[in-house]
C-alpha cells in the first residue's frame, strides 16, 4: 500500500489554461481559432470545414518550469511553420507530439510521409513545415532546446523524425 501525501492544504496544481473555440457563434469560431494558434502555426481549412457546425478546435495545457504539456483537438485542416513565422515567434523548442486520434500527412526528405494515432513525431520549430491532418487529438510535450539538445545526439536532425 502507497500513502500519498496530504497536498489539501497547499497548491499542488500546476498552471493550467483552456482554450476553446466550442462556445463561440459558428460564424466567428474559425477566425477565432486561427488567431489563437497563430503564435505556433498557421493553420487553414476549405470553405465547408471552417463554416460546417462541427467546428471544434480546443486546447488545454499544463505548464512545469520551462516544460509545457499540451492536448489539442480539432477537426482536420492545414498547419505550417513558415520562415516569416519562426522569425517572429522566436520559439526555441522542440515539440514531441503523440497522435491520440486521427492522421498527418506531410513531406520530409523528398517523401510523402504519414503519422497515425500512436505514433510519436518530433518537431523542431526553429524548422519549417507543413501538413495536413484530419480530425486529431493530440498530447504535445514542449521542450526549450536548451534543456533538450545536450541529451540528443545531432539535436540539429531531430526535426519530423518519428516512432511508431
Amino acid at each position: 500500500m502507497t500513502i500519498l501525501p496530504d497536498t489539501s492544504s497547499c497548491d499542488a496544481r500546476l498552471p493550467h489554461s483552456m482554450f476553446s473555440v466550442n462556445v463561440l457563434p459558428q460564424a466567428e469560431k474559425f477566425a477565432m481559432w486561427r488567431e489563437s494558434i497563430s503564435t505556433v502555426f498557421q493553420v487553414d481549412a476549405d470553405k465547408q470545414t471552417r463554416n460546417h457546425s462541427s467546428f471544434h478546435a480546443s486546447l488545454s495545457a499544463f505548464m512545469h518550469g520551462s516544460q509545457m504539456l499540451v492536448r489539442t483537438s480539432s477537426v482536420s485542416q492545414s498547419w505550417e511553420r513558415s520562415d516569416a513565422l519562426i522569425g517572429r515567434d522566436g520559439m526555441d523548442h522542440y515539440m514531441i507530439q503523440l497522435y491520440q486520434q486521427g492522421v498527418m500527412q506531410y513531406s520530409h526528405r523528398n517523401a510523402q510521409q504519414e503519422v497515425r494515432a500512436g505514433d510519436l513525431i518530433m518537431f523542431d520549430n526553429a524548422q519549417c513545415m507543413s501538413s495536413e491532418t484530419s480530425d486529431l487529438t493530440t498530447l504535445t510535450l514542449i521542450v526549450l532546446r536548451a534543456d533538450l539538445a545536450p541529451l540528443l545526439n545531432r539535436p540539429d536532425d531531430q526535426h519530423l523524425r518519428t516512432s511508431p
